[in-house]
Formats: C-alpha cells, structure tokens, sequence
C-alpha cells in the first residue's frame, strides 16, 4: 500500500465531501459508529486520542502505523468511496464505476453525470428528455465517423489549431498540410478560418436535422428534443 497516496486521498476525499477540517469527519465518525467505549475521554472527536488521532495520522504520509481495516471502511462509508479507492488499487472512487470507465472510457465526472441524469429521471420524471437523447446520440455512432458526436469532435478539437491543419468537407476530417499530397483534388480549407467554422456547425446542424427526421418515421421512437 502506498502510504502516501492513501493520506493524499482520504485528506481530498474528506474535503470533498464537505468536512473542511479532520476534527468535522472525526465528529461525523463518532455519531455514525459510536464506540461501546463512547464514555471514555479518548472516545471524543476533540482529544488527539480518539478517532480524531487516528484520522491525523491517517493523514499523515509520514505515519509509520498501518491502517486498520475496519476504521478504514467506516471512513469509507461516510466519505461514500471503496476501500480499494483509499487503498490506491483503483482509480475511481468505486468499483461500478471503475468497471465502467474500463470498459468505456468515459472519464468518472462523465459516468457520475449520467448516473445524476438517470436518478432525476426516475425519481422527479425531469430529464428524461436528456437522457434519451444521449442514448440516441451513442446509437448513432454506429454509422463510424460519419456521425454528430465525430463533428462536433472536430469542431472542438479545430480551435486554436495551425494553419498548417487543414479540413476536407468530402469526409470530414483534419489533416495536416504536409501529408496533404498533391493528387487530392478535395477542397482543402484553414483550420483558422471563419469558412472552416461555418462548415462544421453546418454539418453538425445537418446531423441533427437528419436524426430528427429518422426519429419521426420510425414507430414508438423516443422522442429528442426539439432543434428549432
């Protein structure tokens, strides 16, 4: 176990979670798993001996203890994360999530945003809209590049490019000037110009024309949001 990763993460991951000073966590800790010793002066978050104590070691890389498992997994379920996560076994803060990332790529922030849509959705029936859309979005891929989220993609990446970056409309794609040879008789034009913008919002803007009309012609579609 890296000792001083563990520190750095249960010390960022208190913060997270709202309790700005290691006495605040120590307090949680006491109210959520009180000691059958809880009348014990060492049992109070205030004094250095109780749990407190052991959080400021915890949160010292420089501690020359180990962690014990059970404290550890009860700071894991105040500061909901897995022990795993504190431990520095994985890179995200839970294992679900991790897999997913795995398998995706997506980065945390992005599968936690998902996971944020779909309890709104069900719990308050609001942004269900968004979540449909989202699914639509990652069907459509299949088609290869030939798709929204790959314009858009280029879209992004295009700004603050070279002029040595240049965009064929044929296909869609950025190329750098000097593997541009000169039996390409495609259109070529600057990353850097306002041409270039306009054609990439142009054919973003066709995407979404294109997926709105699949979606009325196709029976019991979920429906996305208008583009109007």
């Amino acid at each position: 176990m890296n000792k001083f990763l563990f520190s750095e993460r249960l010390s960022a991951r208190r913060k997270e979670c709202g309790y700005n000073t290691q006495y605040a966590l120590a307090e949680e800790y006491n109210k959520r798993f009180p000691s059958s010793r809880k009348n014990r002066k060492e049992e109070n978050a205030e004094n250095s001996s109780g749990i407190l104590g052991t959080i400021k070691h915890y949160e010292n890389g420089n501690y020359s203890g180990s962690p014990k498992l059970d404290i550890v997994d009860n700071l894991c379920k105040i500061l909901e994360c897995d022990v795993d996560y504190l431990l520095g076994n994985i890179g995200c803060k839970k294992h679900d999530i991790q897999f997913i990332q795995d398998q995706t790529g997506l980065s945390e922030t992005a599968i936690n945003k998902l996971c944020e849509i779909k309890i709104i959705s069900e719990v308050i029936g609001y942004n269900e809209i968004d979540l449909n859309t989202i699914n639509l979005l990652l069907e459509e891929m299949e088609h290869g590049e030939n798709n929204i989220i790959h314009a858009i993609s280029t879209y992004i990446r295009s700004i603050g490019l070279s002029e040595d970056i240049h965009y064929f409309p044929d296909n869609g794609k950025l190329y750098k000037k000097k593997i541009i040879s000169s039996e390409i008789n495609s259109i070529c034009i600057s990353a850097k110009s306002n041409i270039f913008d306009n054609l990439l919002l142009m054919d973003i803007q066709k995407h979404l024309i294109n997926l709105k009309n699949n979606l009325k012609k196709t029976p019991n579609s979920k429906k996305a949001p208008d583009t109007n």
